[in-house]
């Protein structure tokens, strides 16, 4: 995932997605995660609100567990080389 979060830094989008799809929510995540870090008092409070809100509505977190979990066994029935390297 790091080289496809490099390769989506400089703009080579299809190769990144082709490494791993998961890398542009990384992406947006450590986002989110510096701008907590930087903002202050009620700016801050907003973000974690408007996290918390959409946690609870959407139950984000088990949502991309889930789709992380089904891209992973995905990538390895459809590519039965890695699956090998694997199991061997």
């Amino acid at each position: 995932m790091g080289r496809a979060c490099v390769l989506l830094l400089q703009g080579r989008w299809g190769e990144s997605l082709r490494l791993h799809a998961f890398a542009p929510l990384l992406l947006m995540a450590l986002a989110v995660l510096g701008a907590g870090l930087l903002l202050r008092g009620h700016a801050r409070e907003g973000l974690r609100e408007a996290i918390r809100g959409l946690e609870n509505r959407f139950r984000l977190s088990q949502v991309l567990l889930a789709g992380l979990i089904i891209y992973w066994l995905l990538r390895l029935m459809l590519d039965a080389a890695q699956w090998r390297m694997l199991v061997s």
